[in-house]
């Protein structure tokens, strides 16, 4: 009897082990699970960023750069999103800056952790954003300083008035630097920066930067070359004998005019008397108190006044003027000087460069 038990007793052992090494696997496998299932945070990685093409003199912050691989984390951690918008609520608290919190942005390398939506700037006057930014709070606070001591300050010498709205063409948006393929992040992609188009007053009249920037250095250069490739191709051309300019005078029975006085008129052999009325048109007639052929200057029978409105030269002294200011508040400011692809805007941003700031 003792012979059979023992073999008994030792396959029910060998059983109770091999049941125990079977729930210990499926538990580990189990905690495996559970691991796999906990999103993680990681944060970005560094790499080498190339030096920007448009600017090759400037060496820029490390971070993402297209054609990397992404980073593996998927969204903010708790602490990064608290620690952001702690640092945004020291930023802009002794500002006038109406804003609306918005939730953290996260796409692949694009995005911030506490970007807001800016509303307005400032008190007296209140200057709207339209349409209203997503920014980051470090450049809103750049923004209402570059208002306060630099935009603020040349309207009213040199627009008659304040600045009430800020024209923006672009802010937040995930993509490269000039939306190329394969150039680094945008400051854009990062809620970092802002594109302004133009600036209105209280007078309502508009400062933009296609309209009123004037002409580049580049239109400059651009007319010179015109100028002297002109030249070059007249110099080639047998020189033509230059003639008087003779005009006809149409039912005139063939009389020519030399010239644009009444006292230059030849009709045939005889001259036409400076008190002769040759048009019947009203403000036509060459007589001595109107001696040239054209329209009499029209007739002002008053009205209401219009608003005089703010001299050219005026608005682009303001927008150069403004552009220099922002160079002390911003990392980047590139405007119709840097290149054709800014002609139309200002780019603002708070990029960190090692070496110098850009102003363009």
């Amino acid at each position: 009897m003792r012979g059979m038990l023992a073999p008994a007793i030792w396959a029910i052992l060998v059983a109770g082990q091999a049941f125990a090494a079977a729930s210990v696997s499926a538990e580990v496998v189990k905690q495996r699970g559970r691991a796999r299932s906990v999103p993680e945070t990681v944060n970005l990685a560094k790499v080498p960023v190339q030096p920007d093409d448009e600017h090759p003199d400037t060496a820029l912050s490390d971070g993402p750069a297209s054609g990397t691989p992404h980073a593996a984390s998927a969204t903010w951690s708790s602490a990064q999103v608290t620690a952001a918008r702690a640092k945004c609520q020291a930023l802009l608290a002794n500002l006038s800056v109406v804003f609306i919190q918005s939730g953290p942005i996260k796409e692949k390398e694009c995005g911030a952790p506490a970007p807001i939506e800016l509303i307005s700037i400032g008190t007296s006057p209140q200057v709207s954003l339209s349409p209203p930014p997503i920014v980051t709070c470090d450049l809103a606070a750049a923004l209402s300083k570059w208002l306060d001591q630099e935009v603020q300050p040349a309207a009213r010498q040199l627009l008659g008035g304040p600045v009430i709205r800020l024209e923006v063409m672009s802010a937040y948006s995930c993509r490269n630097a000039y939306a190329r393929r394969n150039t680094r992040l945008s400051e854009h992609g990062r809620a970092n920066a802002v594109d302004i188009a133009g600036f209105i007053t209280e007078r309502g009249d508009m400062a933009g930067l296609k309209s009123d920037w004037g002409e580049t250095s580049r239109d400059i250069e651009f007319k010179i070359a015109a100028a002297k490739a002109e030249a070059e191709r007249l110099a080639k051309v047998p020189a033509a004998k230059s003639e008087p300019p003779q005009r006809a005078l149409a039912g005139a029975g063939g009389i020519s005019l030399r010239g644009t006085t009444a006292s230059e008129v030849e009709a045939g052999a005889g001259k036409v008397s400076s008190q002769t009325s040759i048009l019947s048109l009203p403000g036509t007639a060459l007589t001595p108190s109107n001696p040239t052929l054209g329209l009499a200057p029209p007739s002002r029978l008053g009205g209401p006044k219009v608003a005089a409105e703010v001299n050219p030269v005026l608005r682009q002294a303001f927008l150069r003027r403004i552009h220099a200011g922002g160079c002390r508040h911003f990392g980047t400011v590139l405007g119709p000087e840097a290149n054709e692809a800014h002609r139309n805007h200002f780019h603002l941003d708070m990029a960190e460069r090692k070496v110098k700031r850009i102003c363009e």
